[in-house]
C-alpha cells in the first residue's frame, strides 16, 4: 500500500466542503459530508464518491480560468 494522497472537495464557490483520504482499492475516508450535506457516510466507494461529487457539483480543484466556466 502506498502513501495516501489527501485532497479536498470544493463547491462551486470554491468553499471546502469535505476532505477525502483514499484508503485502498475502491474505499475512501470522507470527512465533512454530514456537516455540509447531512450525509452520514464516512467510508465510501469510488463509485459513491463520484455520485456525491456529481450530485452536489463538487470538484477537487479551484476554477482558475474563464474556460473552466464554459
Amino acid at each position: 500500500m502506498g502513501l495516501s494522497q489527501r485532497y479536498t472537495l470544493k463547491d462551486k464557490n470554491s468553499r471546502v466542503v469535505a476532505t477525502v483520504i483514499p484508503l485502498d482499492r475502491n474505499r475512501n475516508s470522507v470527512a465533512g459530508l454530514k456537516k455540509s450535506f447531512g450525509l452520514d457516510e464516512d467510508i465510501v466507494t469510488d463509485e459513491r464518491l463520484e455520485e456525491i461529487k456529481s450530485m452536489y457539483n463538487l470538484n477537487e480543484r479551484e476554477q482558475t480560468s474563464i474556460f473552466d466556466y464554459l
